[in-house]
């Protein structure tokens, strides 16, 4: 097996802060790797910073000081209209859906391939194979307020996938199913991952992470520390916790 330090990384934070106006500061010094083709679980308690993470990642914010690189890209240096063609790579599922309520199940999954420029016929067959993929074909003419939480859960992880993005930030994304749905979903996710998009779920769900077999990392006081499972790697990688490891996964 390859060694994942040999793997170009997606995302790469050099002792990254961030904080909001002048409040402290809410990540410290962050410093990871996500390799090309990783999936990791981000962990950490409601408050912990995930969602604050994640918004670094997603290139929704610059890092109050240090260094983020996405796509080999300095977020703070890289112009504008840079940036927005980088997020068209990226797929975020976000925590509260975001779904257009006056529009379909299928308009809302349509929508990033429709802002793309993308013609009709194309738009329409990429839809329907990912309503297929998820489940959601009964449902694409219904309306976003008309289904539970869970179905609407799909229509954004759905809506992220159409892009067929590198990189996949899922917020929280089990928070509001039961858990046979969260096992579907994870399980969504590791097919996404398996076709070569570095996945990254950030979860406090601990008892869901620890069912899978990827390497988690944890958000402590602001830092990030790297938190392999038990038994994970076996034999050919690091075995016990490190502060602000340079992320890997299997």
């Amino acid at each position: 097996m390859a060694d994942d330090t040999d793997r170009p990384a997606v995302a790469r934070f050099h002792r990254a802060a961030l904080r909001y106006g002048n409040e402290p500061e809410v990540l410290r010094d962050v410093s990871l790797d996500l390799a090309a083709g990783s999936f990791h679980f981000l962990l950490g308690p409601s408050g912990a910073g995930k969602t604050s993470l994640l918004r670094l990642l997603s290139l929704a914010l610059p890092p109050s000081r240090g260094c983020v690189v996405v796509f080999g890209r300095d977020v703070v240096t890289t112009a504008r209209a840079d940036l927005a063609a980088l997020r068209r790579r990226i797929g975020i599922v976000f925590q509260d859906f975001r779904l257009l309520p006056q529009l379909s199940v299928y308009d809302n999954v349509a929508l990033p391939l429709a802002v793309s420029g993308l013609d009709t016929a194309r738009i329409a067959e990429d839809c329907k194979l990912m309503l297929a993929r998820t489940g959601l074909e009964r449902f694409a003419e219904v309306r976003p307020p008309s289904l539970s939480g869970g179905q609407q859960q799909l229509v954004a992880i759905a809506r992220a996938l159409i892009i067929r993005p590198r990189l996949l930030i899922a917020d929280e994304p089990t928070a509001s199913v039961d858990e046979t749905l969260a096992l579907r979903l994870i399980a969504l996710f590791q097919e996404v991952n398996r076709l070569g998009t570095t996945v990254l779920i950030a979860t406090h769900n601990e008892r869901l992470a620890d069912r899978f077999p990827h390497p988690r990392l944890r958000l402590e006081d602001g830092h990030v520390l790297y938190d392999p499972p038990d038994g994970w790697p076996p034999g050919d990688g690091p075995a016990t916790p490190q502060h602000d490891h340079a992320a890997t996964a299997a």
